[in-house]
């Protein structure tokens, strides 16, 4: 247990092989692998002969849990209340839009949640499409 370690000749051998054909494994060493970490929305890395990727990557909001969560809070509106639905629809243009603006989104979701969050049936679908944006909300 003093730290130190020993390689008797053939451990010393199987390091040399090891080093001299990364791409062959030994009897105690797998191949080299080089792992890269990447801190941004990367698809795919790949390097080497014969690598293979299959790759499925989302980045932003699922298009269809916005739009599922979007007519939730349509059917929830009061139609007595249009401003309601104008801020509904200035968040469902945002979110269809090329580069929404998560500004408008936020303004809009607040204004929504501010002006309806008694109702109950319309309150827990608005803070889940803020939770799907990022987005938080005046209280919460």
């Amino acid at each position: 247990m003093s730290g130190e370690t020993r390689l008797k000749h053939a451990g010393v051998r199987e390091v040399e092989t090891a080093l001299a054909h990364p791409d062959s494994p030994t009897q105690h060493f797998p191949p080299v692998v080089i792992q890269n970490v990447f801190n941004a929305p990367v698809g795919s890395f790949q390097a080497g002969a014969g690598s293979i990727a299959n790759v499925v990557q989302n980045v932003g909001p699922a298009v269809d849990e916005v739009a599922r969560l979007i007519a939730e809070i349509r059917r929830g509106l009061p139609a007595d209340r249009p401003e309601l639905a104008e801020a509904l629809a200035d968040v469902e243009a945002e979110a269809k839009a090329q580069e929404p603006r998560k500004s408008v989104i936020r303004s809009s979701l607040a204004f929504l949640w501010t002006a309806a969050k008694d109702i109950a049936t319309l309150g827990q679908f608005v803070v889940q499409l803020a939770q799907v944006y990022g987005v938080k909300l005046p209280g919460q």
